[in-house]
């Protein structure tokens, strides 16, 4: 990893001897150092103005109005709430990772000028690079009728880059460029002259004012790593440094580098740390000169480097097996590292141990750390026999599976099921489902058995009622059925059409439509559930003679009219009788059917024979479910 050059303070003042550039451009390859303008980018605060000015621009007054007037500026955290006059401006933040940070807005003046100035205090014979983030403010729909700043960057008010115009694209623009300081120079003035003059736009912000010294890139890795009891080298690669002699001096940090102690003797790029520390911190500084070492805004300084301990002292091998157990070998793993070399001669990271003895293995991490370690397999022998029964009935948990006469097992002994996941002390699974299984005995050194084992399932019990049935109403019908294994037992849901909730087929007079529901279990207990339909027809026939002899001396002939409904019939609500005419000649309202008093005898209500001839009958019948229906006919009446 990098690590950037470290540079404090930067203390501004006069001073001529600054090379003039006539664009804005950075030379700096390497790593920049810290920024030593601590007032930069302006500070933070929760007000939206800062109330003390902070005497940035020369010729400019400071407001705590905003927003600022043709040449006034103010240090603000936000532009959003300033009202209408800034309703051209774009709505705007401070351009750095603080909350409520602050940053500079300018007004422009009329005329051209400068509007920032500041001193920082600098190192001789080094280079620096100067950045400054700056804003158009006027909204970008606004380009083609206002102003946009333009602006020079001054070092010791020599010009060294010109930004141009600044763009209408409402976001923070950031210009850069780099200058070396003279032989016996401690301070620049840096300034920025607006070259636009105020008026109608020109008008912007600017923040992370940066000073940081050009310095070679640090090659260093941010984590150091080392073997336990091992002593550690570090060593620093420095490219693209502008220094022309580089000097060094490595820092120790302890634990939490917020002081840093130089160490004495290490003034090159190689450190030796006998007796490394986890979490301990170390730093490389570089400089141009001796001297400038103990100058913090003269020197260059490596990120710190953080040690990282790599402990292997824990290392054990493991495996699935320690023992050769009924001759099948055991299984040696030594875990996830670079390289291998087992007492076997094998140089993966597992072996088989297919005889007893001791094995033992030298383990190497990525990062060269060694460990070793060695173990005894032993041989052991274990065995047991299987026995198990399927399931009671189709579908259900009554299978069991046991493990018995276990022999030669070392120590206590355990058991195990898969795929259920079981593991237990006692050798019996019961309560398990047809399946395939695999049941394993273990003993206390990892010896083992494994028994496969298929639970079936026995022939489900089945209950046949067929297609639904159909009865007339007042009919009585057997409610029948077939299975596939004898049923010993019955129990029909209850129904108030059921003779018997345990009979095996029961005769139904059903008068409504129903469903009837039947369980049936075996020998053995296991049960079947089946239901029938049926379907009640209401029976609808009604018989009336079509002639009638109220004299006929034969008792075979019909010597009284009635009719003759169906059973489901339950009422006949009534019974009329007209002439040719209309006329009623006989009426009986809600009797019963087969009631004799309901009967036409050939005659008027007052007893006068009726004339022979066709009358005209009705009959309005009330059925067993309610149902009401009028029938019609005609009867020829002879004497």
């Amino acid at each position: 990893m990098r690590f950037v050059p470290l540079f404090l303070f930067l203390v501004f003042k006069f001073n001529p001897l600054i090379s003039q550039i006539s664009a804005c451009s950075s030379t700096c390859t390497g790593d920049l150092g810290e920024n030593i303008n601590t007032k930069g980018s302006f500070g933070v605060g929760t007000a939206n103005i800062l109330s003390s000015n902070p005497n940035y621009a020369p010729g400019y007054s400071y407001t705590t109005f905003p927003p600022p007037q043709d040449g006034q500026y103010t240090i603000t955290n936000n532009t959003t709430p300033w009202g209408s006059f800034a309703s051209n401006w774009i709505d705007i933040l401070d351009n750095g990772p603080e909350n409520n940070g602050y940053f500079m807005v300018i007004n422009a003046d009329y005329l051209p000028g400068i509007f920032f100035e500041q001193t920082i205090a600098v190192c001789e014979n080094t280079k620096y690079e100067l950045s400054v983030d700056v804003a158009n403010l006027v909204n970008g729909n606004l380009a083609s009728t206002h102003g946009s700043p333009d602006l020079t960057f001054l070092v010791n008010n020599q010009s060294v880059c010109k930004t141009g115009q600044v763009p209408f694209n409402e976001m923070w623009n950031r210009y850069r460029f780099s200058f070396t300081t003279m032989p016996g120079q401690t301070d620049v003035k840096f300034s920025i002259n607006n070259n636009a003059p105020g008026g109608a736009g020109n008008d912007l912000a600017i923040d992370n004012i940066s000073f940081r010294a050009c310095g070679p890139e640090f090659l260093l890795p941010d984590l150091a790593f080392f073997c336990a009891g091992k002593s550690l080298q570090l060593k620093a690669d420095l490219i693209n440094s502008p220094y022309t002699n580089t000097v060094y001096q490595w820092q120790f940090g302890g634990q939490l580098g917020t002081t840093w102690n130089d160490i004495n003797g290490a003034n090159d790029v190689n450190l030796s740390v006998n007796t490394p520390v986890e979490g301990d911190l170390y730093r490389l500084i570089a400089a141009n000169a001796p001297g400038n070492l103990t100058l913090v805004n003269c020197r260059s300084v490596s990120e710190p480097i953080e040690l990282d301990l790599e402990d292997l002292s824990g290392f054990a091998i493991g495996g699935t097996d320690t023992i050769v157990c009924n001759g099948a070998p055991g299984i040696l793993k030594a875990g996830d590292f670079a390289k291998y070399q087992w007492s076997t001669g094998k140089t993966s990271d597992s072996t088989f141990a297919s005889t007893p003895g001791w094995y033992a293995v030298t383990v190497t991490s990525d990062r060269n750390c060694t460990a070793s370690d060695s173990i005894q397999v032993f041989e052991a022998r274990l065995g047991a026999e299987i026995n198990f029964g399927d399931p009671i009935c189709f579908g259900d948990s009554t299978g069991e599976i046991q493990i018995i006469n276990p022999t030669d097992g070392t120590g206590y002994l355990s058991y195990h099921l898969e795929p259920s996941g079981k593991t237990q002390t006692t050798n019996v699974f019961s309560q398990i489902p047809a399946g395939k299984y695999v049941a394993t005995i273990f003993d206390s050194l990892g010896c083992k058995v494994d028994f496969p084992v298929v639970l079936n399932d026995p022939e489900q019990f089945i209950i046949n009622f067929g297609e639904p049935l159909r009865v007339v109403a007042c009919d009585t019908i057997s409610l029948l059925y077939s299975t596939n294994l004898p049923p010993v037992r019955y129990e029909w849901k209850e129904n108030p059409n059921l003779p018997c909730i345990n009979c095996p087929f029961p005769v139904v007079m059903p008068l409504d439509s129903a469903t009837y529901f039947l369980t049936v279990q075996d020998a053995l207990g296991c049960t079947a559930a089946g239901s029938i339909f049926v379907d009640v027809l209401p029976n609808l026939d009604v018989f009336a003679p079509n002639v009638l002899f109220p004299e006929a001396a034969s008792l075979d002939e019909n010597r009284v009219f009635q009719i003759y409904p169906s059973k489901s019939v339950s009422l006949v609500k009534r019974l009329a009788v007209f002439d040719r005419w209309g006329g009623l000649v006989f009426e009986k309202n809600k009797f019963t059917p087969g009631d004799f008093s309901a009967q036409w005898k050939g005659t008027h209500e007052n007893g006068k024979k009726a004339v022979e001839g066709t009358y005209i009958w009705m009959a309005e019948l009330e059925f067993l479910n309610g149902q009401v229906r009028v029938y019609k006919g005609d009867v020829l009446l002879m004497r």
